[in-house]
């Protein structure tokens, strides 16, 4: 039968009996303490099934004094009385009246007894089960943790050792994973308050050891809890290690914890942290991408009400904040907004408000470098809230270290606006401020050490006080103390450090110093998590400085500028983020490939002169193997995805050559398309709706796929016989091919030394040394001849003069020399020439130089004596090309015109008369859809229609058809051309380079259709004449059709056609200079 609460009647009957009996056995009677055990054990059930108190506060006296009585012999004894398990119940009882009293004394008494239990040896504890004990103990240190109680260095030891010792004699015990979750608890809180290093690292090799006791298929929720141990360590650190080892146990565990895991979002949550983190010092793309990956998958989990939202949406908004400052993309702003937005509507318990808003305050800040509005007035807003923010702080509440941080550098960024000494000098203050705050081992320690390095090389740079670099050197040396290798933050002390060096080195003419900045140089350009921008840039920084002052590492400097620009330039998904990025961020870094050539053949010059040893032969094939490797960046990763596709199919392996086509026309799909598209607004997603939004996210996602899955392609492709060079730099025996058909001339325009290169087919690289001044001089052309243009009319005489200017200079510079040593090579007058220029030289016409002194009143100019080209890279030529078809039958021309255009309906006319086989589009045929259905259906194609220069948008650069329709360059890229021969593109500015132009980047229309596939093209360098285009294109077409050029490849014919016609139209009465210079030739 069962009485009250479910028991047995017995039970209550038992301890009826047994405190009855303790009247017949005095404290004397050696049976005593069994009646205490029996009554005690009796008690004690009752008191676990039914928790009333009277039995507990019966109990705890009662199991005291049947321990401190004698312990009782004989085999009746031995069946009622166990030391063991009676001290156990003891250790219990306290503990269950500190649960209901909360009385310290219990605790301490509990933890005590349980402790004494463990340490007895094994054969005394049998009656017991060790892990439960163990369990018990651990849930008290815990809990004592919890009141606020500094947890003793003693006690994880110790229990490690326990935990050890007994979970091996039962590893599946039910006890081992309770134990874990606990001891986890308590060594984060260990780790949490210390402050030594030493310390924290012995705790983590705690958490280690218990690793090693559970499996992670069987526990990962442990796997969760030592993740965030060592993303704590690392938020504090920035050691890669503890990034690693936090990042391996979080995407253990998730792969590991099933859908709807009460731990899976904080494990998505804390991952995203550790990411977000790594990437505010690496500034690698792929993290932050991976971050707002598991911010958003830590979303979905938790809908709103769940404790952890809030959190989710504050660094959601923070990744998406950052993505907005590297890309401009506008839908992440939106979002991040929306996050910050949605956080603030929030009903939050009390004790996470204060937190919530804390990160909302930073991520609102301008701590990460981003700000919507860069403007001094939203920079001074910024200032005075963050400032409000400090003021209300007490000096020792969390958050402060980095209000002091973001106001330091808020200032800083100030300063760039006003170049006020005053501004700088608050940066200075607040960084003091937040260095005089921070611990010895705390992150923001470092952070501010060389933040204030950086700031007072700064104020070096203001005031040239050699005191500033002083203060400079001791802080980046401090800084780099606290940063051993494989800190992620490490770099930047160590670039700080050597800038200030070197500037040291200058101003007192130290040697020493300047010798330590260029080991620190190199050492900061080998820092392997450093981003690849920021280690090319330090890199080409070592090689400036290095070749300066003659030192012997600047042909290593160089090496590892040009190594590291390739990975440096992939930065952005699209072309025209590329662009963007390539236009704003590399600056003057475009010009290293151009100083690293000149550096090959100034060490030819100098070995020849000074040692006699011939070297000019080899240094001169390395500076135009390094050039090559320097231009038209762009559209050599572009055309990386098109080209040696034929090649490939001679392989025998299929399956493979046809992977990496469809992969790399994916990738081409992508890198071509406009910004992330924006949703459908049909499609309507919610304001809260975080996963679906992203498209940019997803475009991203799905572009590091590929370049992973075409990287390991492309090594197995190195694998098959003939193919290890794949898409390897390209070497000068088969850039020299690029000459095949006539020299190319490079101009390299370089600030150490300028150089004029020609390339021949079957010889060495021939140099031509450049007059004095040379550098100076055409760069002040190319000012002029721009600066000009857009201030006067084309027609104007102020543009006429200074084009005339520009076009002698050009002759005396560079068109006599060359012409000069093309006689002395034996290269005919009349042979096909190419320019590939560098820098400047992209915006002068080369072909036009002169006039040429020679008899009669007739001027000639260079295209005169050689017929010119131009071509954006050796490669480029060289593609243009191949599969050129032989054919003595007229190729197909496909015309687009706008008729309303003054002189297009006449050039039209007169097109159609001199072609055999013509098809137009003009009027409402003259739609972009239709342009693109007929363009691969015909070999030429001749646009004579108004055409757009978008500056600051060159990818949307587009010819204007019917109404508002629009052919844009990037229309064009994507095209794919595979019968295209020629183009004639009868429009203004299509062949135009602008200062608004990355330098060496050819992104206008004329380039864009020749990446399509047309292998020549005629092109404006500016606005055209009306007339001309007609004039122009009649003579042209005549030339191209004449009976005596049938079977010569249109390239050659295209050429020699526009330098003859021009000719013509130069002879026109009243033709200016500017009308006929305008025409370029480009291709094969």
């Amino acid at each position: 039968m069962e009485g009250v609460h479910g028991l047995p009647d017995y039970v209550g009957a038992n301890i009826e009996r047994f405190r009855a009996s303790l009247a017949f056995f005095p404290r004397s009677h050696p049976l005593r303490p069994c009646v205490l055990a029996g009554l005690g054990h009796g008690l004690y059930y009752r008191y676990v099934v039914s928790r009333k108190k009277d039995d507990l506060d019966a109990l705890i006296p009662i199991l005291t004094e049947a321990l401190l009585l004698p312990t009782p012999l004989g085999p009746v004894a031995s069946r009622f009385f166990h030391t063991t398990k009676i001290f156990y119940k003891l250790a219990c009882c306290l503990a269950f009246r500190f649960e209901l009293a909360r009385d310290p004394v219990d605790l301490e008494y509990a933890i005590k007894y349980y402790r004494h239990l463990l340490t007895l040896p094994s054969k005394a504890v049998v009656e017991i089960n060790c892990l439960e004990v163990l369990d018990n103990l651990v849930r008290l240190v815990a809990r004592r943790i919890q009141m606020g109680t500094v947890p003793s260095p003693d006690d994880a030891e110790e229990i490690v050792g326990f935990l050890q010792r007994f979970a091996s004699a039962d590893p599946s015990s039910q006890y081992i994973q309770p134990i874990l979750q606990n001891m986890g608890q308590i060594l984060l809180a260990r780790l949490n308050q210390s402050d030594q290093r030493e310390e924290c690292e012995h705790v983590l090799g705690l958490l280690a050891e218990m690793e090693k006791l559970c499996p992670s298929e069987r526990f990962p929720e442990f796997c969760v809890l030592l993740g965030i141990a060592f993303s704590e360590r690392f938020q504090q650190t920035s050691l890669s290690d503890h990034c690693r080892q936090a990042s391996v146990r979080f995407n253990k565990a998730l792969a590991l914890l099933p859908p709807g895991h009460a731990l899976r979002p904080l494990a998505q949550l804390s991952l995203a942290t550790v990411l977000h983190h790594r990437f505010t010092h690496d500034k690698q793309l792929k993290s932050l991408e991976e971050a707002i990956d598991h911010s958003r998958a830590a979303l979905s989990a938790c809908p709103p009400g769940h404790p952890m939202h809030p959190a989710c949406l504050t660094l959601l908004a923070g990744s998406l904040r950052w993505r907005h400052t590297f890309f401009g993309n506008a839908e992440s702003m939106r979002e991040a907004d929306s996050c910050i937005d949605e956080a603030l509507r929030q009903d939050l318990p009390e004790m996470l408000r204060v937190p919530v808003a804390n990160a909302i305050d930073e991520v609102n800040a301008s701590k990460g470098g981003f700000q919507r509005d860069s403007s001094l007035e939203a920079l001074m807003e910024e200032i005075e809230r963050q400032q409000d923010r400090l003021s209300r702080m007490s000096p020792d509440q969390s958050g402060q270290l980095d209000v002091l941080r973001s106001l330091a550098l808020a200032c800083g960024t100030k300063f760039g606006h006003t170049h006020e000494l005053a501004d700088l000098e608050e940066e200075i203050n607040y960084h003091a401020m937040a260095l005089a705050a921070s611990p010895p081992d705390h992150y923001v320690r470092r952070m501010s050490l060389f933040n204030l390095g950086k700031a007072f090389q700064k104020r070096f740079s203001f005031d040239n006080d050699v005191i500033s670099l002083e203060e400079s050197i001791k802080c980046c040396r401090e800084a780099l103390e606290l940063c051993p290798h494989g800190q992620l933050s490490r770099f930047e002390p160590l670039h700080t450090l050597a800038i200030s060096l070197s500037h040291r080195s200058a101003v007192l003419n130290q040697m020493a110093d300047f010798d330590e900045s260029m080991e620190l140089f190199q050492s900061a350009s080998d820092e392997e998590y450093a981003n690849p921008h920021a280690r090319y840039e330090i890199a080409s920084h070592w090689a400036a400085c290095a070749r300066t002052r003659l030192h012997p590492s600047t042909a290593l400097a160089y090496e590892k500028a040009m190594s590291l620009m390739q990975s440096s330039f992939a930065l952005g998904p699209t072309l025209e983020i590329q662009h963007r990025l390539l236009k704003g961020i590399w600056g003057e870094l475009t010009a290293v490939p151009l100083e690293c050539a000149s550096y090959h053949i100034e060490i030819g010059s100098l070995a020849n002169a000074m040692l006699g040893i011939d070297l000019n032969s080899l240094s001169l094939e390395k500076a135009v193997e390094t050039l090559e490797q320097g231009r038209a960046l762009l559209w050599s990763e572009m055309r990386g995805l098109r080209t040696q596709i034929d090649q490939l199919r001679a392989s025998d392996d299929v399956t493979l050559v046809e992977r990496y086509v469809a992969i790399s026309r994916e990738l081409e799909d992508i890198t071509t398309s406009a910004e992330a598209p924006e949703m459908d607004p049909r499609d309507h997603v919610p304001q809260d709706d975080h996963q679906h939004a992203d498209s940019f996210g997803r475009m991203t996602k799905r572009l590091r796929t590929l370049e992973r899955e075409r990287g390991e392609i492309i090594d197995q492709i190195r694998t098959l016989p003939g193919f290890k060079d794949f898409l390897k730099a390209v070497p000068f025996e088969t850039l020299q091919t690029a000459a095949a058909c006539g020299p190319v001339i490079i101009i390299n325009h370089c600030r150490f030394r300028c150089d004029i290169l020609i390339i021949l087919h079957s010889a060495a690289p021939v140099l031509i040394p450049t007059a004095e001044g040379f550098y100076n001089r055409t760069a002040q052309l190319k000012e002029k001849l721009l600066d000009t243009r857009a201030r006067y009319a084309l027609e104007s005489r102020r543009y006429q003069r200074s084009l005339r200017f520009v076009l002698s200079e050009l002759y005396e510079l560079v068109g006599l020399p060359v012409i000069e040593k093309l006689h002395e090579l034996g290269i005919p007058e009349q042979s096909r020439v190419w320019w590939c220029p560098t820098s400047v030289f992209c915006s002068l016409p080369l072909h036009a130089a002169g006039p040429i002194e020679s008899e009669g009143r007739v001027k000639r100019y260079f295209s005169d004596i050689y017929v010119s080209s131009y071509t954006q890279s050796l490669s480029a030529l060289i593609e243009s090309r191949k599969g050129i078809t032989h054919t003595i039958e007229p190729p197909s021309l496909l015309i687009i015109g706008d008729v309303f255009l003054p002189g297009v309906r006449e050039e039209i006319e007169v097109i159609h008369r001199l072609v055999q086989s013509a098809t137009t589009l003009v009027g409402a045929k003259a739609t972009r859809a239709t342009v693109m259905k007929h363009l691969p259906n015909h070999r030429m194609v001749h646009f004579a229609c108004h055409g757009s220069l978008e500056l600051k948008r060159p990818f949307d650069s587009a010819f204007l058809l019917r109404g508002e329709d629009r052919l844009s360059l990037l229309d064009i890229v994507r095209s794919r051309l595979s019968c295209a021969e020629f183009a004639f593109l009868s429009v203004c500015h299509a062949a135009e380079w602008t200062d608004a132009h990355t330098a060496d980047e050819a992104l206008h229309l004329t380039a864009g259709m020749q990446y399509c596939g047309f292998r020549s093209a005629v092109g404006t360098l500016w606005a055209m004449a009306d007339a001309d285009g007609r004039d122009l294109s009649e003579d042209f077409y005549k030339r191209m059709f004449a009976e005596e050029v049938r079977g010569v490849p249109i390239g050659e014919r295209s050429a020699r056609a526009l330098r003859d016609s021009v000719q013509k139209l130069r002879s026109k009465k009243g033709m200016t200079l500017e009308r006929w210079v305008n025409f370029v030739h480009c291709g094969a």
